[in-house]
């Protein structure tokens, strides 16, 4: 495997290049050479390397047509999750196949030595492909549809499906919903449970737990955090959600529900706007690897914030979060902190100490700017007030991101309300997520701004995503805050970060 993957270390998609020059494109997040992508599919470590594949347009920037033949899988392999090799499409319609209106969102197992996708034939029902140990090449299994579509009155949906082994039985979950449609309160997220001792011969069980409060489960994740287990999943209606619980007896008991993306989209797809969740610049779609050294590293689609229109002239679309480190907390909920890796990309650091706010003032922070940086700072415990930041703000105000921490609300948020001028950015919903902070303890902030991506990490224990797209040159600057009573900024480090992508 070393040598086949090797070959495609040192090429770089011409397209890639094309488009480096780009604005709005990140550096030092993944996304692939071109057109659009969106769901993490399938993220394995295998041989020394982690897989990432990705549904991908590899043909159109624009969202897609449900069920339009355009879905693919797409591949990348990294050996550290940071620097990525680009290697070819994975997946691709078959012609007359139950897959043939495109192959949807799963995972990748190893099925007695051989790498194994689960994936979702849109329409058609449950599919698998194999490849040996290099993943470059896949053959579809003959008997696809594993699993094939539902007829008649049962009670189970097919949609995107989790594989995992246990003693002598395969068990695949389908995320899908309870209910009609995906709206809160006429359908609940459920993922309905078959088993198999193959792989191709497969028998449905029930429900892997009571449906919950979500509208619908897509992308399902499922495996074990410390003493419990975890369920990562995306809902077309809210975004990128978890539950902890316990598993046991092959049935799963949900004991807290956690929020990744704290905005609401319209089941109405009202086009171009904050409901659109094309258009929303919002998290979706969280999947993780489980690493050799015991760390769970996960990594989400961040959506576009501009209208489908532009999205589409621009010749790209969609970007991967940056790959996180969530373990469990005592109190059942995800601990969330930035991959340890990511600080090798950092670069000429600057520091500035014991800066001193005053309330309902806002100070500029010289010397600390810039638009592919990661900021770290701390302030001074509180009980009251607002203190944060404000980044990516031009030197007349008419442009700024606003980090805020309410002790009253114990609340984060992430306003993009004024990140631009441009009429082209519609994904203006601002994050608000919960973040209760100790007696005497610090607020303290690792923020990663990559041209159009904000990245907010709060305690180890929230994390807040949008995407921006600053209209001005300048809008670069950095502030502090404090509103209702004066604060101190301990300290506050930045770094300029490094390109993952060779020149």
């Amino acid at each position: 495997m070393e040598a086949d993957l090797n070959q495609f270390e040192n090429y770089i998609d011409p397209r890639r290049k094309e488009l480096a020059a780009d604005r709005y494109r990140p550096l030092y997040h993944y996304q692939p050479p071109a057109n659009w992508m969106n769901d993490p599919n399938g993220t394995i470590f295998w041989n020394g390397w982690y897989h990432l594949f990705y549904q991908h347009r590899p043909y159109d920037s624009g969202p897609p047509n449900p069920a339009d033949g355009s879905c693919h899988w797409g591949h990348a392999a990294s050996k550290d999750l940071i620097h990525w090799t680009d290697l070819p499409v994975a997946l691709a319609p078959t012609p007359e196949g139950p897959d043939n209106r495109g192959c949807a969102s799963g995972n990748t197992v190893i099925n007695e030595g051989v790498p194994t996708l689960i994936y979702y034939g849109i329409y058609g029902g449950i599919c698998t492909a194999t490849s040996d140990d290099d993943m470059i090449t896949w053959e579809k299994s003959p008997y696809n549809p594993v699993i094939p579509a539902p007829t008649g009155d049962v009670e189970w949906k097919l949609h995107d499906p989790f594989v995992w082994k246990k003693e002598d039985y395969w068990y695949c979950i389908s995320g899908s919903q309870a209910g009609e449609g995906r709206q809160i309160g006429t359908s609940h997220d459920a993922g309905f449970m078959f088993r198999s001792k193959d792989m191709i011969t497969w028998e449905y069980m029930y429900p892997l737990y009571e449906p919950g409060k979500e509208s619908d489960l897509a992308v399902p994740d499922f495996f074990k955090l410390g003493d419990k287990h975890c369920l990562l999943f995306a809902s077309h209606t809210r975004g990128a959600q978890y539950y902890i619980g316990t598993y046991a007896n092959n049935k799963f008991v949900p004991e807290s529900h956690g929020r990744m993306n704290f905005t609401r989209f319209s089941s109405s797809h009202d086009r171009n706007s904050p409901d659109d969740m094309m258009t929303s610049g919002d998290m979706q779609s969280p999947f993780s690897w489980n690493a050799p050294d015991g760390r769970r590293i996960m990594i989400s689609w961040v959506i576009e914030g501009r209208t489908r229109e532009v999205q589409t002239s621009s010749g790209w679309s969609g970007t991967m979060s940056l790959p996180r480190e969530i373990s469990l907390s005592d109190d059942n909920t995800l601990e969330i902190r930035p991959l340890s890796e990511l600080k090798s990309l950092r670069k000429d650091q600057s520091t500035l100490m014991g800066i001193h706010l005053n309330k309902d003032k806002v100070m500029s922070l010289g010397g600390v700017g810039g638009n592919c940086i990661e900021i770290e700072a701390e302030f001074q415990s509180s009980d009251s007030g607002e203190i944060g930041l404000k980044v990516c703000c031009s030197r007349d105000g008419s442009e700024e991101t606003v980090i805020t921490y309410s002790y009253e609300k114990q609340t984060l948020t992430l306003d993009v309300s004024k990140s631009t001028l441009s009429k082209d950015f519609v994904g203006t919903a601002s994050q608000e997520g919960p973040l209760t902070l100790g007696d005497g303890e610090s607020l303290k902030l690792r923020v990663f701004i990559d041209r159009s991506v904000v990245e907010v990490f709060a305690n180890d224990r929230q994390c807040l995503t949008k995407r921006i797209y600053p209209s001005r040159e300048d809008s670069i600057g950095v502030r502090g805050f404090a509103n209702k009573k004066d604060s101190t900024i301990k300290i506050l480090n930045k770094w300029n970060m490094s390109s993952i992508w060779p020149s």
